[in-house]
């Protein structure tokens, strides 16, 4: 599709999709530098859309079903296998388990991070007493997305993601 048959309306501070078969009259969240993230509504919805409303470029990122819609080489597995004992088969099979891919910041300078929880930490099982938690930390990976909706670093374990992401823009 083209940004002819692709437009976007500013409604407060969301932004409403209009032309796109999946996102005609959906409400986006904006993000900086144009970009624009359609979510999809309900509890076990997955569906993510990046947009960029400057150009009519439209990327889904997830399925309804949790499925990550990524190219392997978008995905860092050897850095993955390395930090990510828990999540590393949800990172093989790209699946969106634990409600979790979003925006981790605002884009700025023409580029922005994305999250994906791989496992959440031990809380997530345990009953409102505590009983089923486990001892386990998060384990999240980050990949950097430019305006133009490619990936220009792979999903993978990032420590510091905001002084990363600092240094990273500094040299744009």
């Amino acid at each position: 599709m083209d940004n002819k048959t692709i437009w976007f309306e500013l409604c407060d501070d969301e932004v409403v999709a209009h032309g796109h078969p999946a996102l005609d009259g959906c409400r986006g969240k904006q993000c900086g530098d144009g970009m624009v993230f359609f979510y999809g509504d309900g509890w076990h919805n997955h569906e993510l859309y990046v947009a960029n409303i400057r150009t009519g470029k439209i990327r889904k990122l997830s399925t309804k079903k949790g499925h990550l819609l990524v190219d392997d080489n978008e995905i860092d597995y050897y850095a993955i296998e390395k930090e990510c004992i828990n999540g590393v088969s949800n990172a093989y099979n790209k699946l969106i388990r634990y409600e979790q891919i979003c925006r981790w910041d605002d884009f700025k300078r023409g580029i922005g991070a994305i999250s994906w929880m791989l496992y959440p930490d031990g809380r997530y099982f345990a009953d409102s007493d505590g009983y089923g938690m486990e001892d386990n930390d998060e384990e999240n990976v980050y990949a950097i997305m430019d305006t133009n909706l490619d990936f220009i670093e792979p999903f993978r374990p990032i420590e510091d993601v905001a002084a990363y992401l600092k240094e990273i823009r500094e040299g744009v």
